[in-house]
């Protein structure tokens, strides 16, 4: 995680790790020093991680290569003395800037990989691949960069979501089609500040009876101007790092 990158890389790994920790498995991290890195969080859920170091800054740009702080040999490398104190029986990776180069290094030291990916747009070595998107072509999308032996876990059938979202339904009801509540969520870090042009917008309806709940995450760079924006919008309040997000989106 990080602020270029956000939060949802190192949230759906929390959901999967709460899953398997529920199974009576030992689950533990590796995560970079990032600005905007989601290190604390995952500790306060008492799971333990190793920490790797920035080499570089991030870029910003759309090349997610430069998302990784380092060389993809620097971070192999960095990952390999990790997984040689830890008897790891799977690696699972979800990064974009990562790919079969990288994963057949890792190879000999655990027993099998795991990735998570929905970009379709590299080779993997790995023995199981989860994309839990809805495309219409999905069975096509890994074909030639995955080998054929490699399961794949694809579309909204496999969304890891947390326990709290399947409560959360059978708790919902029909609406009635009026307006009365906005939810506003941008993801974990939102660097460009969407959240606060939605605010303008919002204000703009001039709606005094719409109320509007803003959620942001431990990485959002706007915090404090945020708070200072909503202090003319009676109806409206800021929310941080939340664990609750299906009882925001029921109401």
């Amino acid at each position: 995680a990080s602020i270029k990158m956000g939060s949802g890389h190192v949230m759906r790994c929390l959901t999967l790790a709460e899953a398997l920790k529920r199974k009576d498995t030992r689950v533990e991290f590796i995560c970079r020093e990032h600005e905007g890195n989601l290190i604390s969080l995952i500790n306060g859920k008492g799971v333990i991680v190793h920490k790797v170091p920035v080499t570089y800054q991030e870029k910003s740009d759309s090349d997610h290569s430069s998302w990784l702080g380092a060389t993809w040999q620097e971070d192999a490398k960095a990952v390999q003395k990790v997984l040689k104190k830890v008897a790891a029986d799977w690696l699972v990776v979800d990064h974009y800037a990562l790919d079969v180069q990288w994963e057949r290094q890792l190879r000999p030291l655990v027993k099998k990989i795991m990735v998570i990916d929905d970009l379709a747009d590299r080779r993997h070595d790995c023995d199981l691949l989860l994309d839990q998107n809805f495309y219409l072509n999905k069975e096509d999308r890994y074909k030639g960069l995955v080998s054929e032996g490699c399961v794949r876990l694809l579309g909204p059938d496999y969304a890891l979501l947390r326990e709290e979202f399947s409560r959360a339904r059978k708790n919902l009801k029909s609406h009635s089609g009026q307006i009365k509540r906005i939810l506003i969520f941008f993801g974990g870090s939102d660097p460009s500040n969407e959240t606060g042009k939605t605010l303008d917008a919002i204000q703009q309806l001039g709606n005094k009876e719409l109320h509007t709940d803003i959620i942001i995450g431990q990485s959002n760079p706007n915090r404090s101007a945020l708070k200072t924006q909503i202090k003319s919008m009676p109806n409206t309040r800021i929310y941080h790092q939340v664990d609750n997000m299906a009882d925001f989106m029921v109401k």
